[in-house]
């Protein structure tokens, strides 16, 4: 209502159509003082038609489908957001988007005449805005292990201290903890921002309970464990073992078969598993059930065979019947 009373009060203030832009969601709409109904990019139009230089109007433009310009010009969401760091370089932001548009290997060239990858991408976005968690956990995952990156002429940063200050600024930040327990080694442990240590099991319990719907979460979890060991998941309030966490991970991603794989190799011969909704499988089922969800998974082909009685075959999926 703030910004429509600015609109109102001046029908040419270009960052009041911007404000107003970015409280709406890319479906609401809004009514300004004249009777006009407004919506996410009427509103940037407007921004531009008065300024074309309003850099948070491309940024924000950058968030819906590609849009028509009041020059004519129809940019994608790249071109967008290359027009937002034209008319604002200092937007960390947009260059986290932008980051996030570029390929591996592939670069862009601003209008500055720089020409970026994906981690200078993030690196200026970290520059830019220090306390964008995401985009420290982001930038860390493109590192290899021992390399560092200059924010600054202070500071340089290496993968897990990237990681360690994305959970600084946002605690909750699951992917960090599960980037940070994939860099540990076995009986490695860590000193968090907090002053508490953990390895590579606690950083992944961390992560599932931050991102509960996550699928492979639990699969890295469930690895770390020994055959009789349980994880306690805060949200579930219980524990589970190894096959537990796999069948959750099936529960989540019904696709997963890296998780039909796993759980497979937890049974013994002649054992089976029964998940919640009341079916039972045995391994050779189960990793026929892993090549149905993934047809180019080596192991399962593998671990298949290996449990295969000759002289009998696999009724696969897709109608294939391979012997051992």
């Amino acid at each position: 209502q703030l910004y429509v009373e600015a609109i109102h009060c001046d029908p040419d203030f270009d960052k009041a159509y911007c404000g107003l832009a970015n409280t709406l969601s890319n479906s609401s709409t809004i009514y300004l003082r004249d009777g006009r109904l407004m919506d996410k990019r009427r509103l940037c139009e407007e921004a531009l038609r008065r300024n074309p230089n309003t850099a948070e109007a491309y940024y924000a433009l950058a968030n819906s489908k590609p849009a028509r310009l009041p020059d004519g010009r129809m940019l994608d969401k790249k071109q967008l957001l290359l027009e937002a760091l034209r008319c604002g370089s200092e937007n960390g932001m947009a260059y986290f988007a932008l980051a996030q548009e570029v390929a591996a290997g592939e670069t862009v060239q601003l209008q500055d005449g720089r020409v970026l990858g994906k981690k200078q991408l993030l690196i200026e976005a970290v520059r830019r805005k220090r306390s964008h968690s995401k985009a420290y956990c982001e930038l860390a995952k493109l590192l290899d292990v021992g390399e560092t990156v200059w924010l600054d002429e202070k500071c340089k940063l290496g993968k897990r201290q990237l990681l360690l200050e994305a959970i600084r600024l946002d605690e909750n930040c699951g992917e960090a903890y599960r980037s940070l327990g994939c860099a540990l080694s076995g009986g490695e442990t860590v000193q968090m921002p907090d002053g508490r240590k953990m390895n590579k099991k606690r950083l992944f319990m961390e992560a599932v309970h931050c991102q509960p719907n996550d699928s492979n979460t639990y699969i890295l979890l469930a690895d770390t464990l020994a055959a009789n060991e349980k994880a306690k998941i805060r949200r579930k309030r219980r524990s589970l073992d190894r096959a537990q966490l796999y069948q959750e991970a099936i529960r989540l991603d019904a696709n997963n078969g890296e998780a039909y794989n796993r759980l497979a190799m937890t049974l013994r011969e002649g054992e089976k598993t029964t998940f919640s909704d009341g079916r039972t499988f045995n391994q050779t089922q189960l990793f026929i059930e892993a090549i149905r969800r993934n047809r180019d998974h080596p192991y399962a082909y593998y671990n298949l065979a290996q449990v295969l009685v000759l002289p009998g075959t696999a009724n696969l999926a897709d109608g294939r019947v391979l012997d051992k």
